[in-house]
């Protein structure tokens, strides 16, 4: 009976040996599997993030072309209104030029018909 027993426990312990290097070999197995869908998924998102930056170096590449152009035209508006400006000035100097003339002008008629009396046309003045 004894033996029995013990014979019994052998076979149980070899039974479950080999369940448990069943077991250890599907883990394997299944482990190697899991392996290779977690480095297939990471590898996706790896070329996600690649995608994500090769797209933003485009844009901010496109972004800086674009803003250089806007300063080349913010600096030409800029030299169009200083050169408006300047007309601006210039066409007020000759403005201001015309009415000091004028008034000026105004002074020495005013003097002259003051100091010059006006003489009666003559025949030979008047056209017939």
């Amino acid at each position: 009976m004894f033996r029995s027993v013990i014979e019994n426990h052998a076979s149980q312990q070899k039974f479950l040996k080999e369940q448990q290097e069943f077991h250890k070999a599907r883990a394997l197995q299944h482990s190697d599997r899991f392996i290779t869908l977690l480095a297939c998924d990471l590898d996706q998102k790896v070329l996600g993030v690649y995608s994500n930056q090769l797209e933003i170096e485009k844009q901010s590449k496109a972004t800086k072309k674009e803003l250089n152009r806007l300063r080349s035209n913010v600096s030409e508006l800029s030299q169009l209104v200083r050169k408006v400006t300047e007309t601006l000035r210039e066409v007020g100097d000759v403005g201001n030029y015309i009415s000091v003339i004028e008034e000026k002008t105004q002074q020495l008629w005013g003097a002259s018909s003051s100091e010059c009396e006006v003489l009666p046309a003559t025949s030979a003045d008047q056209i017939t």
